[in-house]
């Protein structure tokens, strides 16, 4: 091993060792929340690499400690006025001890299932050409999950940047057999309409 690449191993077990959250969870929970919203949106593109996320705190301590590395432990960690912190020192801790380590072996089992879901989703949307207006019809056709993607990528695509999981559920809606609603208020004055089978949006005058 080069020194260089030594020298990044060592930082990220490091890093790992003074930040990994007992039992996975809250780490996962945080990813899981950060890719769904960004795969939601339709338009963002990146990847996370986190080699260590799998690995227990208990052997990355270990292995620091057999190798003499050096880590800083981040004090504001410590302070229980941030949520992510009371959920580590506080919640987790009852959980693990509730649960024992197979809750904290279940979440990670769950996101890998939940990461190549999510995979699938997105490049099944990728496929979905963006149109100016939706057919009712082939809304219809497509799984919940993927409604609610093309609804959300069509209207931020369209000018609707405030739309979330509420306003995604209105215009669907909409689409719902034998709903008697043909028209619902979105962010920034504009409006959902189903007219002849189609989906459109209008924008009043500012």
């Amino acid at each position: 091993m080069t020194a260089p690449s030594f020298s990044i191993l060592r930082n990220s077990l490091a890093a790992a060792r003074a930040n990994l959250v007992p039992g996975l969870i809250l780490q996962v929970t945080m990813i899981a929340i950060l890719v769904a919203y960004w795969a939601v949106l339709g338009r963002a593109r990146f990847t996370l690499v986190r080699p260590l996320l799998a690995v227990r705190r208990r052997v990355i301590d270990a292995y620091v400690a057999s190798r003499k590395f050096t880590f800083r432990d981040d004090a504001s960690n410590a302070e229980l006025a941030a949520t992510r912190n009371r959920v580590r020192h506080q919640l987790l801790p009852v959980i693990a001890e509730t649960c024992g380590d197979s809750f904290g072996d279940a979440v990670l089992r769950n996101a890998r299932i939940f990461a190549a879901e999510e995979d699938f989703l997105r490049e099944t949307l990728d496929q979905i050409p963006i149109v100016e207006e939706l057919s009712v019809r082939e809304l219809r056709a497509y799984s919940l999950a993927l409604r609610r993607r093309i609804v959300r990528r069509w209207l931020r695509v369209h000018g609707i940047a405030e739309a979330g999981f509420a306003e995604v559920e209105r215009v669907l809606a909409l689409i719902q057999p034998g709903a008697k609603a043909a028209k619902i208020n979105l962010p920034g004055a504009a409006h959902a309409r189903r007219r002849a089978g189609r989906l459109f949006l209008e924008f009043s005058a500012a």
